[in-house]
């Protein structure tokens, strides 16, 4: 038996150093394509690219072939969305130095927090039989309250949507440019202020979209009923569709995501490399899809070219926007500070402080298309410096990586915050959205009622009924 158990152990040994032997060798093979490609033109963005791929290789065997480790996804995108920036169908502003240095320092800075936060490394497919997403206890009754909330809210939206246009809603895509303009510019004409409606109706509407997507994650981490799935993707759709924005339905798709692949017990990049790359086109063509049916510039013959051309505008475009802003320090100087704006607008609306809100949107700068986006570092850079910009990302990667440990172990709410927190961490080359204060004060508050008390409330309607819904696993255990 113990030299049976000895050639097992040393065959799977074998058999993973194979298979992390196999993917060194790709990896030296296209840095090695990568130089030979640079000899002749030698360019920072090259050189970029072979230090993000060097990190995702790093925090790859880091995380012990963890596609959802949030350093290898942090640092395995920014090496891509650089190769696209590299392979750009068109001009682009070409990067410095010193925003290669800005960019690998904070992809680097993530890496280290996210190693500190994830305290045991852990082995795949061995947390304890915890690797489960459904709680022991459920409450059907608590999630169909919530659902009942979103339902309601589509037509109050609807209704608040018409005053604003000023016209019934179509779903043709001349009324949707109406819309996001008038949106666009009443958040314009007066930065920090909703469009929507008195004080009531902005806490109504505005909370619906994000309880929409809370609500959308909770259903795909826990609800099995495939109707009260389709209701609530329905809500989801509708209610994205209303706001005009990518925000909400990126959100929905990257978390929903995360709950998926963290049912899987074996997330090695190569069983898995399929479906993220189906995922990831499908994200691609989501961004395209909702650019052409919301951008007046994409209504002409050309529209698809235009809008595809504006899809990989947004992927590169924020690099060369950092970089414009990196070297054109003076034409940002006069921008209040931005990350703490969730905090200091409502402060100075209660008079307790003097502070002028920043425009809803950044300034448009030409690389040479026009962009208004400048990555996540941007407004960390500009507030705190190259150190406190550092030292930012480092915190936030402690915090992913905390998460991250936690819900390869079964952590319920660990996993929901996590998948929250997926969009920020995917959509970090292009914006960003760790700073949104309320974003976590509405996650917080949403949590609290219904993992804390929602779910501990149930309507009896006879004796059996009273009786927690236990998960298999614990029955199984039981009977045992």
């Amino acid at each position: 038996m113990a030299l049976a158990f000895a050639i097992e152990t040393h065959m799977k040994k074998h058999t993973r150093s194979r298979s992390i032997l196999v993917q060194v060798i790709g990896i030296l093979v296209l840095a090695v394509f990568l130089l030979l490609w640079q000899v002749n033109r030698l360019s920072s963005a090259g050189v970029m690219l072979l230090c993000l791929l060097g990190l995702s290789c790093a925090n790859y065997a880091i995380g012990n072939r963890d596609v959802l480790y949030p350093a290898f996804t942090f640092t395995a995108i920014w090496a891509a969305v650089t190769a696209v920036y590299i392979f750009c169908p068109f001009d682009i502003r070409p990067i410095g130095w010193k925003t290669v240095g800005i960019l690998v320092g904070g992809v680097a800075s993530f890496s280290i927090g996210c190693l500190l936060g994830n305290r045991r490394l852990f082995r795949m497919g061995n947390a304890d039989g915890t690797n489960e997403l459904l709680d022991s206890r459920d409450n059907p009754q608590a999630r169909l309250l919530l659902l009942g909330y979103t339902v309601l809210t589509v037509p109050i939206v609807i209704f608040d949507i018409q005053q604003i246009v000023g016209e019934p809603i179509s779903l043709s895509p001349a009324f949707f440019i109406r819309l996001r303009t008038t949106i666009m510019y009443l958040y314009f004409s007066d930065p920090g202020t909703s469009p929507y409606g008195g004080w009531l109706m902005n806490r109504l509407v505005t909370t619906s979209f994000i309880i929409s997507v809370l609500t959308f994650l909770l259903f795909v981490m826990e609800e099995k009923r495939k109707w009260a799935n389709l209701i609530c993707a329905s809500c989801l759709i509708v209610l994205s569709l209303l706001f005009t924005g990518r925000t909400f339905l990126m959100q929905a798709f990257c978390g929903s995501l995360c709950l998926v692949l963290l049912r899987k017990k074996n997330r090695n990049f190569t069983k898995i490399a399929l479906p993220i790359g189906l995922a990831g086109f499908g994200l691609i063509l989501l961004m395209t899809a909702i650019t052409l049916l919301t951008k007046a510039e994409t209504q002409g013959s050309n529209g698809l070219q235009v809008a595809t051309n504006m899809t990989f505008e947004y992927i590169a475009g924020p690099i060369a926007g950092f970089d414009y802003a990196v070297n054109h320090p003076a034409e940002f100087q006069d921008q209040p500070a931005t990350v703490f704006e969730g905090i200091l607008t409502p402060l100075s609306r209660l008079e307790l402080i003097r502070y002028k809100p920043p425009s809803a949107s950044d300034d448009f700068v030409f690389v040479p298309f026009p962009t208004n986006v400048y990555t996540c570092f941007k407004p960390y850079y500009e507030d705190f410096g190259m150190a406190g910009c550092f030292l930012a990302f480092a915190i936030f990667g402690l915090i992913e990586g905390g998460l991250f440990h936690a819900a390869v172990r079964g952590g319920h709410i660990a996993a929901f915050v996590l998948a929250y927190l997926s969009d920020p961490l995917m959509f970090s080359t292009f914006d960003d959205h760790y700073r949104f204060i309320m974003g976590y004060i509405y996650l917080g508050l949403y949590i609290l009622v219904y993992f804390y008390l929602l779910k501990r409330v149930r309507i009896c309607m006879n004796v059996s009924s009273a009786a927690p819904i236990a998960h298999p696993h614990v029955q199984e255990s039981s009977a045992r």
